[in-house]
């Protein structure tokens, strides 16, 4: 690890009333003593740790600012080093002005991250609670950094705690049948192995199959709104918005690349898509639109189907909605109700009532609250797992527990087959690995340097 002593503002760039300056390293409180200067009593060094410190930053003779100055020492601190934290004015010349004068002290500037990483390294936190930092500070919506404070305070490395627990007991036991088998006795009981295995291998399975509802709640809730050309899409996404992002003329086919907005819906992060109108293509480039909107309903959470019920509807309309929608979770929003209806009866009622048919005006804004509450109770339904871990998966976690369930499904069944317990060890072995580098047990330069790089400077 390195022994640098590192510096960074931690406070967001720009103008403000503080700025807090965080040195962190082994000589963290000498380089804060040769630019600090108490108003009274002893020097900082001396002073006990987590006493805040009122005095001057100075640079030699010349004063750069008055501050407040607190150290925290070893291991009692956020990087588990030695800490100084200097709350100055938060004008970028004073920062500026006390950074270099640490530097020209001994102190470097900090990489992204490192602050957390040093924590992560000196046992502080696991790589999962160090991920939630980020994904705290990141947090766009209240039921976000709730889940994310959870997994802070350990919530995901207590779930995997047991998984890990039992495929180190299980390595355990094959591991002393091979280098004692006098001991273990002359044959390997595969059929007692994979019973043992089962509940390990269906935990883990458990915990990748919840991983879907947690990548949601962390990356956000995808709705495209999809539909034929000219039936308020746009508009639709402009309301849902609350502001203009999507262009809105009455000629058809307007749209053709997608339009994105992200909302706040319940207390969820929802990206919305607004997608070009589907139909017989009359161009090329309509073609490559309508492809994109095909495409972009087959990667996303829910599809907002928008139907023009001030128009007669085309011939087997409904027919053709509900197989482009498929099996995929969708509401049915009939738009334009500002109108007089021109749908009949009896083709509106072949819409299924799965879809949860709404009618709103997109103009207007009439049906707006019964929308946003089909909307919610959909995120809610696809949150309900990630609500109840109050895990935030991530593309690595969700990839690592996939491995760690493949290996110790293959080491079940190997063990029924009564193979060589060495081949089932080498399939737990592989479990416990991944396992471990979700929290950080196991790991490489490499896996941290990319997790720290999503840091900011400071943190």
């Amino acid at each position: 690890m390195n022994d640098d002593t590192i510096i960074a503002v931690a406070t967001p760039p720009g103008r403000g009333a503080i700025g807090i300056v965080r040195l962190s390293g082994t000589d963290a409180r000498a380089i804060a003593g040769g630019m600090f200067a108490p108003r009274a009593g002893a020097p900082l060094a001396e002073r006990p740790a987590c006493m805040a410190v009122l005095g001057r930053v100075t640079d030699g003779d010349d004063v750069i600012d008055h501050a407040i100055a607190v150290a925290y020492r070893a291991p009692r601190s956020y990087t588990g080093e030695d800490v100084v934290e200097i709350s100055c004015h938060g004008g970028p010349a004073v920062l500026e002005r006390v950074i270099g004068t640490a530097m020209r002290l001994g102190a470097r500037p900090a990489a992204p991250g490192e602050f957390t990483r040093r924590a992560f390294l000196n046992g502080k936190i696991d790589l999962t609670q160090a991920e939630a930092v980020a994904d705290l500070i990141a947090a766009p919506t209240d039921r976000v950094r709730s889940a994310a404070l959870r997994q802070l305070e350990g919530a995901f490395g207590t779930a995997l705690e047991p998984v890990r627990a039992a495929c180190v007991a299980l390595l355990a036991e094959l591991e002393a049948g091979i280098d004692f088998p006098e001991d273990a006795g002359e044959t390997f009981d595969g059929g007692a192995m994979a019973a043992r295995i089962e509940p390990v291998a269906a935990r883990i399975a458990s915990l990748a199959d919840g991983a879907a509802p947690g990548r949601m709640l962390r990356d956000g809730f995808t709705v495209v709104i999809a539909g034929r050309p000219n039936t308020g899409k746009s508009s639709l996404l402009n309301r849902l918005a609350r502001e203009e992002r999507a262009l809105v003329t009455p000629i058809a086919g307007t749209t053709r690349d997608a339009v994105e907005a992200d909302v706040n819906v319940d207390g969820f992060p929802v990206r919305l898509i607004d997608t070009a109108g589907v139909r017989a293509a009359k161009g090329a480039i309509e073609r490559k639109g309508i492809e994109r909107t095909h495409a972009a309903m087959n990667a996303c959470d829910l599809v907002l189907w928008v139907a023009d019920r001030s128009r007669r509807p085309a011939r087997g309309e409904v027919e053709d909605a509900c197989t482009r929608i498929g099996g995929r979770n969708a509401i049915w929003v009939w738009n334009k109700m500002d109108a007089p209806p021109r749908w009949p009866a009896k083709t509106a009622a072949e819409v299924p009532a799965a879809l949860q048919p709404v009618a709103v005006s997109a103009l207007t804004g009439d049906g707006m609250h019964a929308l946003h509450q089909r909307l919610a109770a959909g995120v809610r339904a696809a949150a309900g797992a990630a609500e109840e871990s109050g895990v935030l998966v991530r593309a690595r976690h969700r990839a690592l527990l996939d491995r760690a369930a493949r290996a110790l499904r293959r080491a079940r069944e190997t063990s029924r087959t009564r193979a060589l317990p060495e081949l089932v060890a080498a399939d737990v072995r592989e479990a416990l690995n991944a396992v471990g580098e979700i929290t950080g047990v196991v790991t490489s330069d490499d896996v941290l340097d990319r997790i720290f790089a999503e840091f900011c400077i400071g943190k």
